[in-house]
């Protein structure tokens, strides 16, 4: 191989090195872009559904707050006749 042929094969070698490096850069820089789009949106739909969240949350407590309560305080009942009861001990003979 001559150096001249040499040099030519060098010298494309270094446009197609160049011409891909354009594209992949091109591809990374559209695929930033994408994913900063996809992230806004994200973002957006976060800031739309955080409300309604709480509001169920809310919604939720007003519910089984009292319902809560009630079973305790049946329990309670429940509890403190037995609990008033003198205990029993078996003895082991």
């Amino acid at each position: 191989m001559t150096p001249a042929r040499l040099a030519l094969g060098v010298a494309q070698v270094r446009a197609a090195y160049r011409r891909v490096s354009r594209e992949v850069n091109s591809a990374v820089r559209d695929l930033r872009m994408d994913i900063l789009e996809l992230r806004r949106r994200q973002a957006a739909q976060v800031d739309q559904l955080l409300p309604e969240l709480e509001d169920q949350l809310a919604s939720m407590e007003r519910q089984l707050t009292p319902a809560l309560e009630r079973y305790y305080a049946q329990t309670q009942r429940q509890v403190s006749p037995a609990a008033k009861q003198p205990r029993q001990i078996e003895r082991l003979s």
